[in-house]
């Protein structure tokens, strides 16, 4: 049997108002599959994940909450997935472990005055 790791990330968008939680959205990316015995797993490609959001109102007080899941699953031994931001637009498809990294999500917002 070939040891392969597979993941995927799963991004969701919700609206939280009163601790009252409305999904707005949420996107999956592509799945990476690797042969553990290839010298490169330890490497991942990177990707963004795209999703529709509706125009909601939003009351003073309310949140908006981003929750982000990695899921794997090995064939014959053990994996570990990495999870890594990077808005800095580099030329490079490929993020090590120890690379830093951020997070940043960009909201159109319409104001009502």
């Amino acid at each position: 049997m070939v040891d392969v790791f597979s993941a995927y990330t799963v991004v969701k968008l919700r609206k939280v108002s009163n601790g009252v939680e409305t999904e707005l959205g949420s996107g999956q990316s592509n799945i990476i599959s690797v042969n553990q015995a290839s010298t490169t797993y330890s490497r991942s490609p990177t990707h963004n994940i795209k999703f529709s959001i509706p125009e909601t109102l939003f009351a003073v007080g309310d949140k908006i909450r981003v929750t982000i899941e990695v899921w794997g699953k090995a064939t014959g031994s053990s994996g570990n997935a990495y999870l890594g931001h990077d808005p800095k637009n580099r030329t490079t498809t490929i993020l090590n472990a120890t690379d830093s990294t951020q997070l940043i999500a960009i909201l159109p917002v319409k104001v009502d005055l």
